[in-house]
């Protein structure tokens, strides 16, 4: 931090970061996938959560070898499922990102104080 002197004494300036909004806000998620690609990999969301399924087959029908392996993670509620978006890394890192929904309460309500205009 930022440091500068005041009356003789070090004072620390904090630096103003840029407001965000509400809207902007992420819910991030990250899994290790680990050996699968894109290709093999599937993601749905279904009842709040979403189901990452992962399938690699190595060698032939006869003699190969089948690894799969399946991820559940719960949604947050203010979260909105509608616009998961999904992608991987190149590190094998499968992310999973949505949008937050900024909720009002509804018992909120405001008050004005007699003889304030």
């Amino acid at each position: 931090m930022p440091v500068s002197w005041f009356y003789g004494h070090p004072m620390i300036q904090r630096i103003n970061r840029p407001e965000t909004s509400l809207a902007d806000r992420k819910w991030n998620y990250s899994v290790q996938i680990g050996d699968f690609n894109a290709e093999q990999v599937k993601v749905k969301v279904e009842d709040g959560k979403v189901i990452i399924y992962a399938k690699y087959t190595d060698g032939n029908d006869e003699w190969g070898d089948t690894v799969v392996r399946t991820r559940t993670v719960q949604i947050p509620e203010n979260v909105d499922s509608e616009k998961l978006h999904s992608f991987m890394k190149p590190d094998g890192t499968m992310m999973l990102e949505a949008r937050t929904v900024c909720q009002m309460r509804s018992n909120s309500k405001l008050y004005h104080k007699k003889g304030v205009n």
